[in-house]
């Protein structure tokens, strides 16, 4: 056999040719470690009370919260910050807001100091805001944004003139001209609580004696039957229509959950337990879940947040804490957190906290944010 003698040399080489190669080795896993991270760093981590939560990285909270000289603000907050940024202006009384359905603009009506009314615009990325309408002579309420983002619709109350503190009739305006005028051509027409469906085809409102169902092309309107007569929630698909509605029970009312189906003109109670009542509800973003706020009539105060199946079944319990109360249940897009606000039954409007349940696990968690009327921006 022969034999063959390496070069001291190209020995040196080898080892070299090794270590590069082992050298590349720890590089490539080292890019693919930052290659995860850059997958997931659109992900992060909320750490409250030893819970934690893996949310959308650029996910915001929208809410309002006593500002200067004890107004109300509308602030906005990204879950990762303790820094709110006031969007509404220093001296404005924010009552009530809406956000677009892009989550990029939201209207907002001020209350002023002669006690008038005016509504809002704000774009969210600049700040920049422009008044929508004056309301002059009117008390203007309740915004919501049509689904394709070109309207606004709202309860218009005139103080003056014609049917002056009278009921509440339905304006809308649009948002590129600010050009406002009555919904119906009979400008007296009484209406609150206005919703839009989710196809923009229906307007939903409520009058003294019920619910009504308006559609805004061809006039269709259907008419529910209801003590309460609230605002109702529409399904994603716009088919059905949630509401409250109150049964005698025992010299009491209590509140149920119905469905009305527009297409069989019929209504369902969901869930006709008596021994609660229901002080609100709101349809998941894929119509699988309704999100409950409930009260057992044997609890002094307090209540509960369930999630319940549309035709009643696989109800799920969170936060049985009996001393504390919950309000604005607001779903996220994908439909895997609640924002709800929590406070004191005796002191509704007093030190109420922004907090956030994961449905799949039922853990909670404390944003500190002391606010109320918690919406989502989602990126």
């Amino acid at each position: 056999m022969t034999s063959i003698t390496v070069p001291h040399r190209v020995s040196r080489m080898v080892i070299w040719l090794v270590l590069i190669g082992v050298l590349a080795i720890d590089l490539m896993s080292v890019a693919l470690t930052f290659g995860v991270y850059v997958l997931v760093k659109d992900k992060f981590n909320i750490a409250g009370a030893g819970i934690g939560f893996t949310v959308q990285r650029d996910a915001k909270i929208l809410y309002l919260a006593g500002g200067q000289d004890q107004v109300q603000g509308l602030f906005i907050r990204r879950l990762n910050d303790r820094d709110p940024v006031l969007l509404s202006a220093v001296t404005d009384n924010v009552l009530k807001y809406a956000l677009s359905p892009d989550r990029t603009n939201v209207s907002y009506i001020v209350q002023t100091e002669d006690l008038g009314h005016k509504l809002w615009l704000v774009n969210i990325a600049s700040g920049k805001r422009r008044m929508l309408s004056d309301c002059e002579n009117a008390v203007c309420s309740r915004s919501v944004w049509s689904p394709d983002g070109t309207r606004i619709v709202y309860e218009y109350t005139r103080l003056s003139g014609e049917n002056a503190a009278g009921l509440a009739t339905l304006w809308w305006v649009n948002v590129a001209t600010s050009q406002a005028k009555p919904v119906f051509h009979e400008s007296q027409l009484p209406g609150t609580n206005p919703r839009w469906s989710p196809d923009g085809k229906w307007l939903s409102y409520a009058t003294s004696e019920n619910v009504r169902l308006y559609h805004l092309d061809s006039g269709e309107s259907h008419v529910i039957e209801s003590i309460v007569v609230p605002e109702v929630d529409w399904s994603p698909d716009s088919k059905k229509v949630l509401y409250r509605d109150a049964l005698a029970q025992d010299g009491q009312f209590v509140t149920q959950l119905f469905v009305y189906d527009l297409a069989s003109r019929t209504v369902a109670n969901i869930d006709p337990n008596t021994l609660y009542e229901n002080l609100s509800a709101a349809w998941s973003p894929d119509g699988e879940w309704i999100a409950v706020v409930r009260r057992s009539l044997s609890a002094p105060r307090g209540d509960q947040i369930w999630v319940i199946r549309p035709d009643g079944t696989e109800t799920r319990t969170f936060l049985d804490t009996p001393t504390m109360a919950h309000r604005g249940l607001t779903w996220s897009p994908d439909g895997k957190y609640l924002l709800y606000d929590r406070y004191q039954p005796d002191y509704p409007s007093l030190e109420s906290n922004i907090q956030m349940i994961e449905i799949e696990t039922g853990k909670a968690t404390d944003l500190d944010i002391q606010g109320t009327d918690a919406q989502w921006v989602w990126p």
